[in-house]
């Protein structure tokens, strides 16, 4: 939706594509990066509130505890690397089907039309079937025969577009060539934008896990890291208080094996699992990371008007005899 009322760039991609130099062309294409951002703010309604939602939701994104300026100005940043992405891919796009049709390499014109001109009945058989359809069988025929031949689709809809709006009869094209270029267009917009964003949503979560120290929580179930997990084990003590253990591995077990201690060989099966010795059927293989250590430990007294405070006195030693 960024790029929603951009589309056709036609001032702006032809002289991308006839510059003489590389250089040039790559000046050329970063000033119509902003250009277009300029174009957003200043003329357009779908993208520029498209681009305000994302820019609200991104800021809303970050964290709660950071001060509003800070959220504020790491949001829009991210905004804008999102933005940024976003209008260089729609020029790159464009770019590529102007130079395409400038080099041969695609004709403007549709399969559709091709295919009528190679065979003369056809034409006077749309042509009766329209007058009883109001024109419909046409405008289906052609959507089809777009989907078979997409690359061509998009540059005789594009150019159509761009000749009409260059001819001031901008607004005389059909709505069924509007929607049938925004569909074709955004089949590679798609391609393209997705790993694109896929890219600065990890940029921004490896920044705010490594510089800023946030997001990770993000950070870590995106990296998929099969080490550092951590769990909770509850223990209600003699008191009736609820102790809270705070348990992690560094390092898990990759290779296990079958334990031969294991309780369930030899111990009743009518006594709780909790209870047996050994509950586990396979333990971690020799050599294979088999330690935990305390990372958090608190109490949660029974009683309400009890203002003890909270003392972390447990030691992993402590940890593994509970486990025990």
């Amino acid at each position: 939706m960024l790029i929603f009322s951009c589309l056709p760039l036609c001032d702006l991609t032809k002289p991308i594509v006839d510059s003489p130099t590389w250089t040039q062309a790559a000046a050329l294409y970063l000033q119509s990066i902003y250009k277009v951002h300029a174009f957003v703010l200043s003329e357009t309604y779908v993208s520029l509130i498209s681009c305000l939602m994302l820019l609200i939701t991104l800021i809303g994104f970050t964290e709660e505890y950071w001060p509003i300026w800070k959220r504020g100005l790491v949001g829009t940043c991210h905004f804008l690397l999102h933005s940024i992405g976003a209008y260089s891919t729609l020029l790159f796009v464009e770019c590529g089907i102007d130079f395409s049709i400038k080099n041969g390499i695609l004709q403007p014109d549709l399969l559709f039309n091709n295919l009528l001109d190679s065979w003369s009945q056809g034409r006077e058989l749309l042509s009766i079937a329209d007058e009883w359809t109001f024109g419909i069988v046409s405008k289906l025929i052609s959507m089809i025969t777009s989907i078979f031949d997409i690359p061509s689709a998009v540059a005789a809809y594009k150019n159509h577009l761009c000749v009409n709006r260059l001819s001031d009869s901008y607004f005389n094209v059909s709505r069924f060539d509007w929607i049938v270029y925004y569909t074709v267009t955004s089949l590679y917009l798609w391609i393209v934008v997705t790993p694109l964003v896929s890219f600065v949503m990890g940029t921004y979560l490896y920044i705010s896990g490594a510089f800023l120290n946030s997001h990770l929580t993000e950070s870590f179930s995106s990296l998929r890291i099969e080490s550092f997990k951590n769990f909770i084990r509850f223990h209600i003590n003699s008191s009736g208080d609820l102790e809270v253990y705070v348990l992690g591995l560094d390092r898990v077990a990759k290779n296990w094996s079958k334990d031969v201690k294991w309780s369930g060989l030899t111990i009743d099966k009518a006594i709780p699992s909790y209870e047996w010795s050994n509950p586990s059927v396979f333990k971690p293989a020799d050599g294979q990371p088999d330690k935990i250590r305390l990372v958090d430990y608190f109490v949660i007294y029974k009683s309400k008007l009890d203002n003890r405070t909270l003392q972390p006195n447990c030691t992993d030693e402590n940890v593994s005899n509970e486990i025990e």
